[in-house]
Parts: C-alpha cells; structure tokens; sequence
C-alpha cells in the first residue's frame, strides 16, 4: 500500500481586499511569503512517500491536521517505526525538528493520502 504525507500553507483570503492573509495566533496579519519560505533542511518533508507514516496518523481521523497538532502527537521512535527499512531514526528526529518550524510558523496543514 503506497502511502504519501504533504504538508501545505493555509491561506485565508482578506474580505476587503481580496489578498491572501495568514491568521497569527488569532489575529490577522498582512502575508509576507518571505516569513513562510522553507529553510532549505526541512524541504525534503513537504512532500514524502513511505509506509511508515501510516504509524504517525493512526490516531486521526480524516486526511488532514495542523502541524501544531500533528506535533502534539508525534510518537516516540520505538512507537513510530517497527519494521520499515527507508526510515531511520535520524529522519525522524529530523522530521519532529521540521515540524517545530511549520507549528511556529502557524497555518501549516499536515495531510496524508492511502
């Protein structure tokens, strides 16, 4: 079973304006990209295959959750992984670390597909 884990930018859409806006701990701010660029270590984690993650979201429902959430209940090493080669604890460790990024940033979107 292939399985593929993305994460994304939410961007809501100013009413008076019409420009894209990023909410900022519930308030409202102007959308500078620049704020949101991914450094260069993390990129590899927007966009990932492999069946392991089926062992990160098993406890969510639906295909998709904020990275702050997502961080909350990033399993432990032993938790995540049982047998899967192309996974390895320094990915994973790596991972949790990009994930502390996108949840300090806010509106990043974890969404996975089977």
């Amino acid at each position: 079973m292939g399985f593929d884990l993305f994460i994304t930018l939410n961007l809501f859409i100013d009413e008076n304006t019409g420009l894209p806006i990023v909410y900022k701990k519930f308030e409202k701010g102007s959308f500078d990209i620049s704020e949101y660029q991914v450094p260069a270590e993390f990129r590899r984690f927007v966009q990932q295959s492999g069946k392991w993650f089926s062992n990160y979201i098993y406890e969510f429902e639906g295909y998709s959750i904020s990275a702050e959430l997502f961080l909350e209940h990033y399993p432990e090493w032993e938790e995540a992984v049982l047998d899967f080669e192309g996974w390895t604890k320094k990915d994973h460790d790596e991972f949790r670390k990009a994930l502390e990024w996108f949840s300090q940033k806010g509106n990043f979107i974890v969404s996975w597909s089977y």
